[in-house]
C-alpha cells in the first residue's frame, strides 16, 4: 500500500482539513522520484502552503507525504503490528469505543479490499470519524483481480456509504498506468435513473472518492438503485 502519483493528485484536489488523520494500514510513499509526476499532481491543489515537489518524492513514507498536504496528525490502524502501526484493530469486527469521533479524516489506500466483513469495515469508519469528518477511499474497481477479496465499482459506493450515514461528495476512476492520469467523474446511478455499466481497458482501474459523515447510523438493506425503483414501481 502506498501513494503513487494518482492517489497524490486526487489527495491534493479535495477541498478538505486532513487535521488528525487516521490511515488505514500504514502507507508507502510509492512516487519514486519521480519530479515532473509529482509537479503534474500537486497543479490543481487545494491545500494551501503546500511544499515544493522535491518534498513529496523526498518523503519518508505516505504519512510525511498526507502531513506535507497539511494533515496535523497521522496514526495509523492495521490487522496486524507487523509495519508497526499505531492501532491493531481488525476491521471485521466492531472497533473499540476509545477509537469513536476520533479522526477528522481516514483515509484508505488499499485496505477494504482485504477485508471480508465490509458492512462492518464501513461501520467502524462512521465510528472512528468525527462527525463532519471525511474519508477517502483509494481502491481497485477493475482488472486487478485476484488481489483482494473484493474490487469496488462506483455504484457500490454511492449505495454502501449513503446508508452508513455519509454524503459522498465525489467518484472517480482512474486508469493506473496512464500518464498523466486522468479522473474520470462517475455520477450517483440513482439520481441518473438507469445502471452505469462501464466497460474499461485493460489498464487497472482505481476508484478514488471521498465521503463526508453526517450522521454514524445503522443502515437497514443496501440494495442496487434500479432495483430499488423498480420495486417501488411494482
Amino acid at each position: 500500500m502506498g501513494i503513487s502519483i494518482c492517489p497524490l493528485s486526487y489527495l491534493s484536489q479535495q477541498e478538505i482539513q486532513f487535521g488528525k488523520t487516521l490511515t488505514l494500514g500504514k502507507q508507502d510513499n510509492n512516487l519514486y522520484g519521480d519530479i515532473a509526476g509529482c509537479n503534474w499532481a500537486l497543479a490543481n491543489s487545494q491545500q494551501k502552503n503546500i511544499p515544493k515537489a522535491e518534498a513529496f518524492v523526498n518523503a519518508k513514507d505516505g504519512s510525511e507525504i498526507i502531513k506535507h498536504l497539511g494533515a496535523k496528525q497521522v496514526l495509523s490502524l492495521d490487522a496486524s503490528d507487523y509495519e508497526e502501526c499505531d492501532f491493531v484493530h481488525d476491521l471485521n469486527k466492531p472497533v473499540s469505543k476509545t477509537l469513536y469521533n476520533q479522526f477528522d479524516t481516514i483515509i484508505d489506500g488499499g485496505t477494504l479490499e482485504h477485508v471480508f466483513n465490509i458492512p462492518q469495515a464501513i461501520s467502524n469508519i462512521s465510528k472512528m470519524l468525527k462527525k463532519g469528518g471525511h474519508f477517502i477511499g483509494l481502491t481497485t474497481a477493475n482488472n486487478y483481480l485476484g488481489h483482494g477479496f473484493y474490487q469496488f465499482s462506483p455504484e457500490f459506493v454511492w449505495r454502501a456509504y449513503t446508508a452508513y450515514g455519509f454524503e459522498v461528495l465525489n467518484v472517480n476512476l482512474c486508469a493506473r498506468e496512464e500518464q498523466p492520469p486522468r479522473f474520470h467523474s462517475i455520477p450517483d446511478p440513482d439520481v441518473v435513473g438507469r445502471r452505469l455499466e462501464i466497460k474499461t481497458s485493460p489498464s487497472r482501474i482505481d476508484i478514488m472518492f471521498t465521503c463526508k459523515l453526517i450522521n454514524s447510523k445503522k443502515p437497514v438493506a443496501v440494495q442496487q438503485s434500479d432495483y430499488s425503483t423498480k420495486w417501488k414501481k411494482a
